[in-house]
């Protein structure tokens, strides 16, 4: 199977800690900031800060449901989360570097999506980046409003 990789960076005019708790918080603010026309339904299994959550999402994009049971590590306490689906397909990095003399963020989001094989799997391969950094683009304007608001 092969792999399609979708990446998207925003500078954001709030410290480390602070966007890093946005994206750390499970149970509130980074639910806040998922596009909702595309994230569906999100519960919270277990955990809701950091290392060890575990939750379930339902994404639909251009019509198609998507359901996941996602867990979160943090490889790089502070800086790094790392969401990884149950069955392995979707590996998604949050990483949060210091800008700015340390008042702004440089947020990058990465992800792995393991394609279907065929002429199913070409067409994700084909459709889904521009689809996905939308999305992402959308996560990241939200993350910045809700920083500058909270």
């Amino acid at each position: 199977m092969k792999t399609v990789r979708v990446e998207s960076t925003r500078l954001i005019n709030a410290p480390v800690q602070t966007i890093y708790e946005i994206l750390a918080d499970f149970e509130d603010a980074h639910v806040a900031i998922l596009p909702r026309q595309y994230f569906r339904a999100i519960k919270l299994l277990s955990g809701g800060q950091g290392a060890g959550t575990i939750y379930q999402l339902q994404m639909v994009v251009s019509g198609q449901t998507y359901d996941y049971e996602m867990h979160v590590s943090e490889p790089v306490p502070g800086r790094e989360l790392l969401e990884v689906s149950s069955d392995g397909a979707v590996r998604t990095v949050m990483r949060v570097e210091p800008a700015g003399a340390n008042t702004q963020s440089q947020v990058t989001i990465i992800s792995d999506f393991t394609s279907e094989p065929g002429f199913m799997g070409w067409l994700q391969r084909l459709f889904q980046p521009a689809i996905v950094r939308r999305i992402y683009r959308e996560e990241l304007d939200n993350l910045a409003q809700y920083a500058a608001t909270h």
